[in-house]
């Protein structure tokens, strides 16, 4: 971390100096880093809720989000994994029609996450789609990780697009079976 910065600025540059922008220029993220919120989200908090209405996406910066998502009866929810990596995405199933969450993402232990509204981001791409581009790379290499991750050692549920990307575990064997 950089002295003499805030928190919030230290995790900017940060994130301004990740690989995925490479040659895009400081200037065209700076409307990027503008719509950037960073959050605190209190143990035993829920960050979003499955079913509801996606307003806004996050990149985890610290702590652990606990996934979960209801049973085929709806009358309680089951965990699925938890993720607690730099810059794993939550809530990427809103950029997906019709434009809801796929999971509860409740914080297991404070977590701080960068925010972005949807709205805020679809202005952002419309002007500058090369951003957006290289937005979803990151997005989208976070995603395989944060559905496969109980593969290492349990079960997985993969949801959604997340289903299309490889699912063999590290000593090679394919551990998921979709529907």
């Amino acid at each position: 971390m950089n002295y003499g910065m805030s928190d919030r600025e230290a995790i900017l540059d940060r994130l301004a100096q990740l690989p995925h922008w490479d040659g895009l220029g400081p200037v065209r993220m700076i409307p990027l880093l503008e719509a950037t919120e960073l959050r605190t989200v209190a143990a035993g908090d829920t960050l979003f809720e499955q079913f509801h209405p996606a307003k806004e996406f996050y990149l985890l910066q610290s702590g652990t989000a606990i996934l979960s998502t209801a049973s085929a009866e709806r009358t309680e929810m089951v965990h699925y994994g938890t993720v607690d990596w730099l810059d794993a995405a939550l809530g990427w199933s809103g950029f997906l029609p019709p434009s809801r969450y796929g999971s509860t993402v409740t914080a297991r232990k404070n977590m701080r996450v960068l925010c972005w509204s949807h709205a805020r981001l679809a202005e952002l791409f419309y002007a500058d789609p090369e951003l957006s581009v290289r937005f979803f790379n990151l997005v989208f290499g976070s995603v395989g990780q944060t559905f496969l991750y109980g593969a290492k050692g349990g079960e997985a549920y993969v949801m959604e697009s997340a289903a299309g990307r490889p699912l063999i575990n590290a000593v090679g064997g394919i551990r998921a079976i979709i529907n």
